[in-house]
């Protein structure tokens, strides 16, 4: 008895969501105003928060796609490991955090420590540069879509370079003093 119970509440549940598709259809005919507000929506994000999500999306799997000479880690890692503790080998995943922004970034990251190219400590550390949004979502949705302003997405965006950038130097330093 209970087995048949749980079925028929498994069967109501699947309809849930018939009968919601149902009912906003139902709004959108009888409502041209709310149907008008959907449709422009719907075009917003079309227009606007795809491209600037796939962008760079696209980008930062070319740019891993390409392996980086062992001279470019060399001269990275001049830069990198004092100022961050990261290895040259992070440079790729460094600059795809900081261009294109939090969405991006970690699948290098995580691709870096499964194949045993950093540790653990080192994708800590990497993980700091993946807190901003990237270039074209500063730029393209919150500051041209929202703001009606290219200078205040670019703001934003310099802003969220700076802030990775400090957050990952000074967990570097207080990393170097709690190792003292």
């Amino acid at each position: 008895i209970s087995t048949m119970k749980k079925l028929r509440f498994d069967k109501t549940e699947n309809l849930i969501p018939i009968i919601s598709i149902f009912c906003y259809m139902i709004i959108l005919f009888l409502s041209p105003d709310i149907a008008e507000e959907v449709h422009r929506s719907l075009f917003f994000c079309l227009e606007t928060i795809i491209p600037a999500i796939f962008t760079p999306l696209a980008f930062s799997f070319f740019i891993l796609s390409f392996p980086l000479s062992e001279a470019v880690r060399r001269k990275t890692e001049k830069v990198l490991f004092p100022a961050f503790g990261l290895r040259g080998n992070c440079t790729q995943a460094v600059f795809t955090g900081l261009t294109g922004g939090y969405n991006i970034a970690p699948k290098t990251a995580v691709k870096l420590l499964k194949n045993g190219e950093i540790g653990y400590e080192q994708a800590k550390r990497l993980a700091l540069f993946f807190s901003s949004s990237g270039f074209s979502f500063a730029v393209n949705i919150t500051g041209i879509a929202v703001y009606n302003s290219f200078t205040t997405g670019l703001k934003l965006f310099i802003s969220g370079i700076t802030a990775d950038i400090l957050i990952a130097f000074i967990y570097n330093r207080l990393c170097r003093n709690n190792e003292r």
